[in-house]
């Protein structure tokens, strides 16, 4: 098959309510305005405030996690406490029995 073998169609379907605006002619336009929209350019002092936001936030989720560490220490060592107290307090129950 050579390139001159391949046929190529294509149809277009226009609604009745289509607004075409085209331009045929070999005018030239006058300039005007940029049609093209161009978004404002960040500042500097907005990218050097999110660090400063990450890490405030950083820091408040390592002092919660410290916080909950140091809580579930002293809370195991409570039970571990208890434990011991009344272990003893059992042993020392059976040797006045025994």
């Amino acid at each position: 098959m050579t390139l001159s073998q391949f046929v190529q169609n294509a149809t277009i379907y226009a609604s009745e309510s289509a607004n075409v605006n085209v331009y045929a002619g070999n005018m030239t336009l006058p300039l005007g305005p940029d049609p093209f929209y161009n978004p404002p350019s960040p500042s500097p002092s907005s990218s050097s405030d999110a660090w400063i936001w990450i890490l405030i936030v950083l820091v408040i989720i390592i002092a919660l996690g410290a916080a909950y560490y140091f809580y579930r220490r002293d809370k195991m060592k409570k039970e571990e406490a208890k434990g011991l107290v009344y272990s003893m307090s059992t042993e020392q129950d059976n040797s006045l029995l025994g």
